[in-house]
């Protein structure tokens, strides 16, 4: 039996999946889809998309995004704006660090 043969293509996705899809990304995926690609390697974000489109490995990483609102009526005043980049540790913890 032959050892399989992986052959490296230039580019990232087919002129037709790119016509297809405004992400490069999705256009990737569609072209493993429809047989055009076996595998794309790349920092995917595993959207619902894509997951309809093909079947993905588990994930190595994750981002975490954070939404920062302000909120009305609320006043800050110096002291608290210089306290709270300190919050997230205990005191302990700042000593610990420094």
């Amino acid at each position: 039996k032959e050892p399989a043969q992986l052959k490296m293509v230039d580019g990232w996705a087919t002129a037709e999946s790119r016509s297809k899809f405004s992400s490069s990304y999705t256009a990737c995926v569609n072209d493993v889809a429809v047989g055009n690609l076996d595998i794309c390697v790349g920092d995917f974000w595993v959207t619902t998309e894509r997951m309809l489109m093909t079947l993905f490995l588990p994930s190595i990483r994750s981002d975490q995004f954070y939404l920062v609102v302000f909120e009305e009526g609320l006043v800050i005043d110096f002291n608290d704006l210089l306290q709270n980049p300190f919050l997230p540790f205990s005191n302990e913890a700042w000593g610990i660090i420094f």
